[in-house]
């Protein structure tokens, strides 16, 4: 019998949708190698029940840990498995583990970096969180925020939720420093919970978003930037493949042992999806704006068209397209195709559908038109797609 290889990852209130596409990682990996076996432990028992003796009662060959809960009892407790952590706090005292894997915070923050500098920001500011669990990642994304706009000569205001107890006190500190910022301004938010906060405040004090104020969250969680009004942009970190190299690298040492040295291993961003508060609303921004919010909402209906979407907006089909390639690069059909594909890919990566039901799924009319749009867009044929 192969190696039995048991994973949990703990679901927090804050990065639910994170939690869930690592695990997906983890699981798609596993299902392409029989050797192995999971056996989710959030199952059995919640994050805050779960103990190392819970864990070792299970007989298991390694485990992955993206919890931070549970790694500070497997400090007080350790294993005697393989442990691969994922984005746990670097400073909590780790027992002796063959690997960690961590999203490479550079690269999210530098994504904002460049679509602030792109848009001529000169006047930028940082919003951390109020979680305490996250607070060591906050800081680390502070200051390579600051650093990377030190280079260009650039300062970064920054507000800390951490000093003030009393919540309307904190409410009302929030308000004053963003009416004193420097307008326009850049804001760069630890996370979307922390952006959309951000944006409440910004409504309460009558500045407005994205004339006055633009602003970035970080996770792309869509029950959140969806929602808000503007809609929110925000940087998608790719969980799903931290979930995967996580698992690939505890199997590698269930295979052949733990490595000579710690192997410390990182991934980056998906893609940064912008919306409502940072696009420019002057001239044809606004129309844009209003097409984009349209086209997330009803990419996946069929009768979803550059020319049906032209008409709702009481635009010229010609006018549409001169304004999406001045803000966003590419004509409206380009970026509906772009959409579709992207939902395409992910019902490949986390379903057992057929083309056929992916492409209606996805607004096609014909399965043939879709495999097309794939290839085109991919190079690949829908069959052949492995992210």
């Amino acid at each position: 019998m192969g190696k039995k290889c048991i994973f949990r990852i703990g679901i927090g209130a804050v990065a639910i949708k994170a939690s869930w596409q690592r695990r997906w990682g983890a699981f798609r990996y596993i299902s392409e190698h029989a050797d192995l076996q999971a056996v989710p432990l959030e199952r059995l028992m919640t994050a805050q029940q779960l103990e190392p003796d819970t864990i070792r009662a299970e007989h298991l060959d390694g485990l992955l840990c993206g919890n931070t809960d549970l790694a500070k009892r497997l400090v007080a407790d350790p294993l005697d498995i393989p442990v691969v952590y994922i984005d746990t706090n670097p400073d909590l005292p780790l027992p002796p583990h063959p690997a960690e894997v961590r999203l490479d915070d550079e690269e999210v923050v530098s994504a904002a970096v460049e679509l602030g500098l792109r848009r001529r920001h000169t006047n930028f500011a940082y919003v951390g969180t109020d979680q305490k669990i996250e607070r060591w990642r906050s800081d680390v994304r502070k200051g390579i925020f600051a650093r990377l706009l030190g280079r260009h000569g650039q300062s970064v205001a920054s507000f800390d939720f951490f000093d003030f107890t009393d919540l309307e006190q904190r409410r009302n500190a929030f308000s004053g420093w963003l009416t004193t910022l420097t307008k326009p301004c850049f804001i760069l938010a630890y996370n979307d919970t922390a952006a959309a906060e951000t944006l409440e405040t910004c409504h309460a004090a009558h500045l407005s978003v994205p004339d006055q104020v633009n602003l970035v969250g970080v996770d792309n969680a869509t029950e959140i930037c969806e929602t808000i009004r503007p809609q929110l942009t925000s940087i998608e970190p790719d969980f799903e493949l931290g979930g995967y190299i996580a698992t690939k690298a505890l199997h590698r040492v269930l295979r052949h042992g733990p490595p000579q040295r710690m192997l410390k291993l990182s991934y980056g961003i998906k893609t940064l999806v912008e919306r409502s508060t940072t696009r420019d609303l002057r001239g044809g921004g606004f129309l844009v704006s209003r097409a984009l919010e349209i086209l997330q909402r009803d990419f996946d209906n069929p009768r979803t068209t550059a020319e049906s979407l032209a008409a709702r907006l009481s635009a010229s089909r010609r006018l549409l397209d001169l304004r999406f390639r001045e803000i966003v690069g590419r004509p409206v059909h380009a970026e509906l195709e772009r959409l579709r594909i992207e939902k395409a890919k992910s019902l490949l990566s986390n379903t057992d559908l057929m083309v056929s039901e992916i492409a209606q799924r996805c607004g096609y009319k014909a399965t043939n038109t879709f495999r097309n749009a794939f290839r085109s867009l991919t190079g690949l044929a829908p069959a052949d797609y492995h992210p």
